[in-house]
């Protein structure tokens, strides 16, 4: 099947589809209704973006995964990895907003891709954590410096 066919994407796992149907059922196994099934050109956009984070649908496969919910403990703990995902999103939007402000495209995708390279390899989100803090506090010393100026 040719590529152009696929005209939807998980927002978590980033598996394609051709039937926003097929896409719905997808998220409601495999994700319990927590993911958003987006059309194509969305996702890439939110992928330039930093909204949407890399991944690998094989991971998320039944027989190559170990989180994916198989008793009580597995649903808690895929319940964990989409929270974790959330919050990844949601900081790497709140670090973007950041760098938009003092940077070229070019350089904040760099960054972006950076921490979000830095979290997949430490399994949490401490990277954003700490990149939101470094650029926030020099946010705030250039937003001081202005005011400080007009006044």
């Amino acid at each position: 099947m040719l590529m152009a066919d696929k005209n939807f994407v998980c927002s978590v796992c980033s598996q394609t589809f051709t039937r926003m149907w097929r896409g719905k059922v997808h998220n409601n196994n495999l994700h319990a209704g927590q993911s958003q099934i987006v059309r194509l050109i969305d996702y890439m956009v939110g992928r330039l973006n930093g909204l949407y984070l890399p991944s690998n649908p094989l991971d998320f496969r039944k027989k190559n995964s170990s989180f994916l919910p198989t008793h009580p403990q597995g649903t808690a703990f895929a319940s964990k990895q989409l929270r974790h995902t959330q919050e990844a999103i949601t900081k790497t939007a709140k670090l973007k907003e950041i760098l938009d402000r003092y940077f070229p495209p070019s350089e904040v995708q760099q960054i972006l891709w950076t921490a979000s390279y830095q979290c997949s390899r430490c399994g949490d989100n401490r990277p954003l954590d700490d990149a939101i803090r470094e650029f926030g506090k020099a946010d705030e010393v250039r937003k001081a410096t202005e005011y400080l100026r007009k006044s």
